[in-house]
């Protein structure tokens, strides 16, 4: 019978440097050469999941930002989006702005991705804009007026302050728009102290595309193993039928697995399915 191992990326199945080790990359394409069924399901952004796992032979859709995307691996085409309502992405960019807050907003053009940004207004922001420099992200594209940006597809809005900034922006955003949205805000691991919030519409997520997904290959819940780390792995880790958190996982995460396994820097996920492939 036919097995799906769908993992997240960061702290999951990269090494604390957000990089995929040799060993990693190594034994998962020898075992999807003999037969393994491997995906991943991440935060990042195609652009960004294809750079770091630049040589991994994935040969599923990949599910992106948070489950607002299903794209094809190879060519990054969007098979399935999950995006914010028009009256409902007004309203919460108006919202954000108001607080001299300048998101990055992820668009569909209708044919291509497109990573809006207005002024850069803090070093949080500043690292994040580097950082698609260098991985000479296409996407990226400055706007003199941000609201410009929601004459397209909006499919999410990333804001980039200190923590308690970003919190009380969610308190505000979660009494404004209740139930209309899916918030998670996480201090990014490689720039400390800057924290990021994420938004998408309620029903992006990383179980609701994972299941458009069992339907694309014809499974269902039972024949996949999720792997993660952090809370947005909350909603995969409620649908799958085996899920395992590694060892340096959230408590709240760990709560909701049938399995925990070693943590990232021990490689705990391709362990784990090592144990299991080759059995």
């Amino acid at each position: 019978m036919k097995h799906l191992y769908i993992s997240d990326l960061d702290k999951t199945l990269l090494d604390d440097d957000a990089t995929l080790s040799p060993y990693a990359k190594d034994e998962l394409n020898r075992m999807i050469d003999n037969g393994l069924q491997f995906t991943i399901a991440t935060a990042r952004s195609h652009t960004s999941a294809k750079h770091i796992l630049n040589g991994l032979n994935i040969q599923h859709p990949i599910v992106v930002a948070n489950g607002s995307f299903l794209a094809d691996y190879e060519t990054g085409e969007v098979l399935q989006m999950q995006e914010i309502g028009n009256e409902l992405k007004q309203q919460l960019l108006e919202s954000i702005l108001e607080e001299n807050i300048y998101p990055f907003v992820s668009a569909h053009t209708g044919e291509k991705l497109k990573l809006f940004h207005q002024d850069i207004n803090n070093p949080g922001l500043q690292w994040y804009l580097n950082d698609l420099v260098a991985a000479n992200d296409p996407r990226r594209h400055y706007l003199g007026h941000l609201p410009d940006s929601l004459d397209h597809h909006i499919v999410s809005m990333t804001a980039i302050e200190r923590g308690e900034v970003v919190q009380r922006l969610g308190d505000k955003l979660q009494q404004q728009f209740p139930g209309q949205l899916d918030i998670h805000y996480y201090e990014n691991p490689y720039d400390e102290g800057w924290f990021w919030m994420s938004i998408h519409d309620h029903q992006a997520t990383k179980g609701n595309m994972i299941h458009k997904l069992l339907e694309h290959q014809g499974m269902n819940a039972d024949d996949i193993t999720v792997f993660g780390d952090n809370v947005n792995d909350i909603p995969m880790f409620e649908m799958a039928g085996t899920s395992c958190a590694v060892g340096n996982a959230v408590d709240i995460l760990k709560d909701k697995s049938t399995h925990i396994i070693g943590t990232n820097s021990e490689y705990g996920v391709v362990r784990y399915i090592k144990e299991k492939f080759e059995v």
